[in-house]
């Protein structure tokens, strides 16, 4: 996935400058090595608001009906503790912002201003980063919660799509930086190195629910 959360800011200007990199990359990759799957976007949930979708049709509209992607990478930052409660967007589901752009792909959602569909359809978005942080207002057992309820959404409402957790390991040792604190794990600094946190528990036991 190139990228990381453009659609926070700048919006349409900078989903215009992003297209040529996408189609660069794009190219280049698949002249390498053809099968390779190529994912885009990297859009956060956290935001999902007009503004974000301005961004997402400016590239594609500046692709001009070419497809220069095999699926759309999604920051699924939505529903920590329920469907729809989002402290910075309250009236917004993952499900709303995983279905927009599924049906954006697919032409059953009309752009903003982009006309370019590509029959998108039930192919598999991918999750590329969700989660949440431990700090002193979400302790080591709540921030297991919000990440398991975040992703029990995304996932009931996925068709095949890929899940990635951000993240594994802990950054670092900093209780203040939320950064260092969203993995599943300690830091390997940790006075015990790697030593599993409730989310890993967590993560581990829900495993065990939905595996086929």
């Amino acid at each position: 996935s190139s990228t990381d959360e453009n659609d926070l800011k700048d919006f349409r200007r900078k989903g215009e400058l992003m297209a040529k990199i996408y189609m660069t990359a794009y190219n280049t990759i698949k002249d390498i090595e053809p099968d390779i799957q190529v994912a885009i976007g990297s859009l956060s949930g956290g935001y999902f608001k007009d503004s974000a979708k301005h961004y997402t049709d400016a590239f594609l509209n500046a692709f001009g009906g070419k497809k220069y992607f095999d699926t759309f990478s999604l920051h699924p930052y939505i529903s920590m503790m329920s469907q729809t409660e989002n402290p910075i967007n309250s009236e917004v589901s993952v499900n709303d912002f995983t279905d927009y752009y599924r049906d954006l792909l697919s032409g059953k959602e009309q752009g903003i201003y982009t006309k370019n569909t590509y029959n998108f359809g039930d192919n598999e978005l991918w999750h590329t980063e969700f989660g949440w942080w431990e700090s002193s207002k979400t302790n080591e057992f709540m921030q297991g919660v919000k990440t398991i309820r975040q992703y029990a959404y995304a996932y009931a409402h996925a068709n095949n799509d890929k899940f990635y957790t951000y993240n594994f390991m802990n950054k670092g040792l900093n209780e203040s930086d939320a950064e260092h604190n969203f993995g599943m794990v300690k830091n390997v600094d940790y006075k015990v190195p790697y030593a599993a946190k409730y989310s890993y528990l967590q993560y581990a036991n829900l495993n065990r629910l939905v595996a086929d």
